[in-house]
């Protein structure tokens, strides 16, 4: 993964991260986050049951994160 992102930006391409990666060990120990916000995404699912038939569609709302991945040398 450090090849490619190092790649990216040579090319001059800004690389974000959407989601919650610095919780990953892997990529924290290996990348370096810089904030860059959050939004929200919402859509449309059906209803999450393990025991029925789903037979409505509900709003579900996910709150994410943004980080760039700083300069790699």
């Amino acid at each position: 993964m450090k090849v490619a992102v190092r790649d990216w930006q040579r090319r001059g391409k800004i690389v974000y991260v959407i989601g919650d990666a610095t919780t990953d060990l892997t990529s924290n120990a290996a990348l370096q986050f810089e904030p860059r916000g959050q939004f929200a995404f919402e859509t449309m699912v059906l209803e999450p049951t393990s025991t029925q038939f789903p037979n409505r569609v509900v709003l579900v709302r996910y709150e994410l994160k943004v980080d760039a991945i700083a300069l790699m040398k």
